[in-house]
């Protein structure tokens, strides 16, 4: 049996329809991985979630970079990785709880620094704290 007509202008409208998505582009701005170690007092941090808040006041075209430290490293591929320019690097240690077969992060607080990403750079950035500069969590209400 012959396939209907309209079938098959159905076909050919998705076929042009999906052309622009195979282009192999990416929309907004270009990221760059990240990498490196974070220790307080110079032993290697556990377990922890690092974020790069990119100082740019223009929001929409300023990502923010998110990933784990685990056993004192992070690294963050170019896919989420950060925009070129001066970040607020935050680094929230974490435990995680066993519940019933789901897991569940504790925030134990939050050590803040400063990068800055570098097009032309390895963008490499080693953060060295001491236990004493955790500060409670901004995310977190305060009891």
């Amino acid at each position: 049996m012959p396939t209907p007509p309209i079938f098959n202008c159905f076909l050919t409208l998705a076929f042009f329809l999906m052309l622009p998505g195979c282009s192999g582009g990416t929309s907004g701005p270009t990221r760059f991985p990240v990498s490196g170690t974070v220790t307080v007092d110079e032993e290697p941090l556990e377990l922890a979630r690092i974020e790069f808040h990119p100082s740019s006041g223009d929001l929409a075209n300023s990502p923010t970079a998110f990933g784990y430290v685990k056993d004192g490293k992070y690294e963050i591929t170019e896919y989420a990785g950060a925009v070129i320019g001066p970040h607020e690097v935050i680094i929230r240690p974490i435990e995680v709880e066993e519940l019933d077969e789901e897991a569940e992060e504790k925030v134990l607080g939050e050590f803040v620094t400063v990068a800055k990403v570098e097009e032309s750079g390895e963008n490499k950035f080693d953060f060295a704290f001491e236990q004493g500069e955790m500060r409670p969590d901004r995310n977190v209400e305060q009891e």
